[in-house]
């Protein structure tokens, strides 16, 4: 709430892009490397390995908020949802071939 200006405009669930994160999402798995899709859409991802836990949104975004201070590039993670335009926003995870690694 301290990142909040008085232009703040809540961002809205979209089914559509909750899928397309979900298609991205499996494909990083089942390659088990995280890098860029080709989509006109701003991304956001976070990894983990070693535990059969996923993180939770709150972790997640601790992670983001923790580089928030960092500028470019360290911070990259974190600027799709500070964007004013962003309105809509669909998430996703997945498990990769070996259950223990995750994307």
């Amino acid at each position: 709430e301290e990142y909040v200006g008085p232009d703040y405009v809540p961002m809205m669930w979209s089914n559509e892009l909750k899928l397309m994160a979900e298609d991205w999402a499996n494909t990083l798995a089942a390659n088990c490397k995280n890098e860029a899709p080709s989509t006109p859409y701003g991304w956001n991802t976070a990894g983990k390995q070693g535990s059969p836990d996923f993180r939770s949104v709150e972790d997640v975004m601790t992670i983001w908020e923790n580089k928030l201070d960092k500028g470019r590039p360290e911070n990259y993670e974190f600027t799709q949802v500070l964007w004013q335009a962003t309105e809509y926003v669909g998430c996703a995870d997945a498990v990769s071939p070996p259950a223990s690694d995750k994307v």
